[in-house]
């Protein structure tokens, strides 16, 4: 039994950095789309909407854990749903930046950009609040992908 929470934790880290890294990657991507798009200088937009929808997605997260304390199974079910949509939403995003190219406004690029970064910051506050106890190995394990993020985007998008 000790052993199985061990192994479920150790998942769980590599799953954070992996959200981490897919993360990072994707917010790099935004960046080159969009200064193709559009000048170089809308560039940091992306990194202020970004930081937005990790946020939009932690206030989701918290008033719904707050409305759902007791339930355990809801947490986990909405988890499921989110890791789910989660490439889904990157897929999605991305598709439509090919099939509206060059549209005159910022705006129809950038509010369904923040989409996936709303689902991972769903997703990365309810499993902080969920596992407060180790919250200082979630941080690594989410800084290790970031890290690992900002590697890996130097070989792919070369």
């Amino acid at each position: 039994m000790i052993q199985e929470k061990g192994k479920s934790k150790l998942l769980l880290l590599f799953g954070i950095s992996f959200l981490s890294i897919s993360m990072f990657i994707y917010q790099v991507i935004l960046t080159r789309v969009i200064s193709a798009i559009f000048t170089y200088h809308y560039t940091f937009i992306i990194i202020s909407f970004s930081i937005l929808g990790l946020g939009i997605g932690g206030i989701i997260a918290y008033r719904q854990l707050k409305n759902n304390k007791t339930n355990n199974q809801f947490l986990k079910d909405n988890l499921i749903k989110k890791i789910v949509l989660m490439p889904i939403s990157y897929i999605f995003v991305l598709g439509l930046f090919y099939i509206l190219p060059f549209s005159i406004n910022i705006l129809v690029y950038i509010i369904p950009a923040m989409v996936p970064f709303i689902i991972g910051g769903y997703i990365l506050s309810s499993i902080y609040s969920e596992f407060s106890d180790i919250s200082n190995k979630l941080y690594f394990a989410d800084l290790i992908g970031s890290g690992l993020g900002s590697i890996l985007v130097l070989f792919s998008l070369d």
